[in-house]
């Protein structure tokens, strides 16, 4: 089996490289960026592409791995082709979007499924050694799908496309915020006067110490802080001493919290919904 790519960016050409680990034979890329074909090719040795025609008639399977506003596009250009229908008679179509289900595909007529891999992608460089421990969602699998990915060595979990906004939800949650709240309280130490590497080194075991205590006791145990104490006098300073965005998350985040623990202390609830002009 030959897999193509259409789309050479860091998700298609990080997973290009994976298949290629793993014994796969990767036909070769077709991307509007020159550069961005050539760089996929050099890493998975394979052919770069010029025309979509090509990629899909050297592949047996296909990924569109393209940005998800794009993927529609690209299959509307697909149908559009000469004598389509003949040329992907017989393919298989997946694409790698986290957000957009499988239907998008569907106008290809023929087998379609999506993945999507559980991580982040800041660069293609530092992602490789990671994919082991990496679960990989699957939509749509067919026989040879499911037959295929074991041999990936990937955690793979199956969802169905009406739950496709949920999952993808929580991972925007999970991994883009999880930057926002660090960078918040980077933010903090930053203005205290203690510089960003360092708040940052200081900041980080505590964090995967956090990490560790939801994968032993889970989320609601693993909650400890004034919050938790019922300390109004320690969240009240903190609000007071936070500037009104910071402060509007803040209180966000401690009504969340709330929500966790059985007892909620009647004082923390008015001081977490409380409006001051800090607010307005």
């Amino acid at each position: 089996m030959r897999i193509g790519f259409i789309g050479a960016g860091k998700v298609g050409t990080s997973f290009g490289a994976l298949l290629k680990l793993k014994g796969q034979e990767i036909s070769g890329y077709y991307s509007r960026s020159q550069k961005s074909i050539e760089h996929a090719c050099e890493i998975t040795g394979s052919t770069p592409y010029s025309t979509l025609e090509a990629v899909i008639k050297d592949s047996d399977w296909i990924g569109i791995t393209v940005q998800d506003d794009q993927i529609e596009q690209v299959v509307a250009e697909i149908t559009s082709l000469p004598q389509y229908r003949q040329l992907c008679q017989s393919k298989t179509f997946f694409h790698m979007s986290g957000a957009t289900t499988v239907d998008v595909l569907k106008p290809l007529k023929t087998d379609i499924f999506s993945l999507h891999p559980l991580m982040a992608f800041p660069s293609y460089k530092t992602q490789l050694e990671d994919w082991s421990n990496t679960f990989i969602t699957v939509e749509n699998p067919n026989t040879s799908v499911r037959s295929w990915l074991p041999k990936l060595g990937l955690n793979t979990l199956e969802i169905e496309s009406s739950q496709k906004v949920k999952y993808h939800t929580a991972a925007v949650v999970a991994s883009n915020y999880l930057v926002t709240l660090m960078d918040f309280a980077i933010n903090e130490l930053e203005f205290i006067g203690i510089d960003r590497e360092s708040g940052f080194k200081a900041l980080l075991p505590l964090v995967e110490g956090t990490l560790n205590n939801i994968q032993a006791l889970g989320t609601k145990k693993a909650i400890t802080g004034p919050i938790v104490r019922g300390d109004v006098k320690t969240v009240k300073s903190h609000l007071e001493a936070l500037e009104p965005e910071p402060k509007e998350l803040y209180r966000l985040l401690g009504r969340h919290t709330l929500q966790l623990i059985s007892e909620a202390n009647p004082m923390m609830v008015h001081l977490l919904e409380e409006d001051d002009a800090c607010q307005k």
